[in-house]
């Protein structure tokens, strides 16, 4: 893959052709939202891609107005998009998708059906987009709309730079389940292998703009996996990038009463707008009192 990678970093075709190339066109997405004024790509700090559940519209008006907020810092510019597939023959909820587009600007939505083994999907349209219509971004966050993200935390991470590492919460050692019955079934025909490689927790993870740009690269001459965390798990192996485990990611939901909520980088479980504009409120306040 390195050499794959180094191939296309020279304008040259490779040989082989992609096996899982993100072909779904775009249904709705604003090719200007990390332009500047004069219509270049705007120098930025962060892009945010927030995956998003296609009915979730209170969440994501919450999110626009606490951790998504994309003026929160004034000298860190930040942008957000919210990547959705879309319901076949609910026409209503199109609708209603469109309106908040126009309203908002943040909307990415690419033809394929919303459901959650469409993640993978999700991914590489939001890895699609910022490649064509955000470079200028230094830093990629992937993260689900479910998730809490303190972005003072996550200034204070960045504040040294990354490198060519992913950042997430890692898993190793887990194993495929075989049972049929179980959701996260898979057969041996779709991988035939005992163990999961290392992989992120794929609800939050961060990466450098260039990691991101050849993430999506190697995702696309890999076989497809509905399971988007272990594929990018599959993918940084490829790529020799290191996964770095954080333990401030948490991946099980926690009580935000308790102080370790408001010392994590993010968590996951927020599924309320109400709760989490109660978290927001409490982490200001929390911050005037240290």
């Amino acid at each position: 893959m390195r050499e794959l990678l180094n191939t296309i970093s020279k304008g040259k075709k490779p040989i082989y052709p992609p096996v899982n190339k993100f072909i779904a066109p775009p249904v709705l997405e604003d090719d200007t939202k990390c332009k500047a004024m004069d219509g270049d790509d705007e120098p930025l700090w962060i892009l945010m891609i927030i995956k998003s559940k296609i009915d979730n519209f209170d969440i994501r008006k919450a999110i626009r107005s606490t951790w998504g907020d994309e003026y929160q810092f004034a000298v860190l510019p930040m942008r957000r998009i919210f990547v959705l597939g879309i319901r076949t023959r609910d026409l209503q909820l199109q609708r209603e998708i469109g309106i908040e587009s126009s309203q908002y600007g943040d909307i990415v939505q690419y033809y394929f059906e919303d459901h959650y083994f469409n993640n993978t999907y999700k991914v590489m349209a939001g890895l699609k987009w910022a490649r064509t219509n955000c470079r200028g971004p230094q830093y990629i966050m992937m993260v689900d709309d479910d998730f809490y993200v303190n972005t003072h935390k996550l200034r204070d991470f960045l504040d040294k730079p990354l490198g060519g590492v992913i950042a997430a919460y890692v898993n190793n050692n887990s194993i495929p389940i075989r049972q049929w019955s179980s959701k996260w079934y898979i057969s041996l025909e779709e991988y035939p292998y005992r163990f999961w490689p290392a992989h992120p927790n794929g609800g939050f993870i961060l990466m450098e703009y260039k990691t991101s740009y050849d993430l999506l690269t190697v995702l696309e001459y890999l076989k497809y996996l509905r399971f988007d965390d272990v594929l990018i798990g599959i993918a940084a192996l490829k790529m020799n990038v290191q996964l770095k485990h954080n333990d401030k990611i948490i991946p099980d939901p926690i009580k935000y009463e308790d102080e370790k909520f408001f010392q994590a980088l993010a968590v996951h479980g927020v599924k309320s707008a109400k709760v989490l504009t109660e978290i927001w409120k409490r982490q200001i306040s929390y911050r005037r009192l240290k």
